[in-house]
């Protein structure tokens, strides 16, 4: 098997784990957050199965993953805010507009790459400062937190550090699942908070 093959295995075995361990928050919360949450993890599985069969569309798989992230920030976003205070759900699926032009751009490798990396940047710096601003209020975000940092740490050493981009995959990998098992935490704690509200 080639390097890449090896690193497609590393990628779905930790993207199935963390869709696995997610699938419970899902169901329990029905959150928009979580289910998009859940569906970025499911996106980077498909693209590391095509990934290991050699197929096509990865591009696509890897570009969803992305967008489906965003539109989970977003839905947290609107979550963290008052009810009077929050926009329409559909506008935290603004991103998903994306797919639309993505035909226009995916067969020049030099403007591709320059899409991915910023919406890569924008996820990860809206996601970092998110969960900053929940850890210094709540004091409950640490596996959220690391994970973000590594997420920040992965993206640094892919783009501009070529040399260490084996490295930086599995770096993902590991945030990946910090970031999975942050939200199962953060999903047990909201579930203990209201029954002890329920608890006469």
């Amino acid at each position: 098997m080639l390097i890449e093959q090896w690193i497609g295995v590393y990628l779905a075995i930790v993207s199935f784990y963390s869709a696995y361990i997610l699938l419970p928050v899902v169901l329990h919360s029905k959150t928009l957050s979580s289910s998009l949450f859940a569906l970025s993890v499911l996106s980077i599985f498909t693209s590391s199965i095509l990934v290991i069969f050699s197929l096509e569309g990865r591009e696509w798989a890897n570009l969803s993953a992305i967008i489906f992230c965003l539109c989970a920030l977003f839905a947290l976003v609107r979550d963290s805010k008052p009810v009077f205070a929050r926009f329409p759900a559909y506008f935290s699926l603004m991103p998903l507009i994306s797919f639309l032009f993505y035909p226009v751009i995916m067969n020049t490798k030099v403007i591709e790459n320059l899409v991915i990396a910023t919406y890569q940047g924008g996820a990860i710096t809206v996601g970092l400062l998110i969960i900053v601003i929940h850890q210094i209020k709540y004091r409950n975000h640490l596996l959220l937190l690391s994970g973000a940092i590594l997420f920040l740490s992965s993206y640094i050493l892919f783009w501009f550090f070529k040399d260490y981009s084996s490295i930086s995959i599995f770096i993902l990998g590991v945030a990946i699942i910090l970031i999975s098992q942050g939200l199962v935490s953060k999903n047990n704690k909201t579930l203990n908070l209201e029954d002890e509200r329920r608890t006469p």
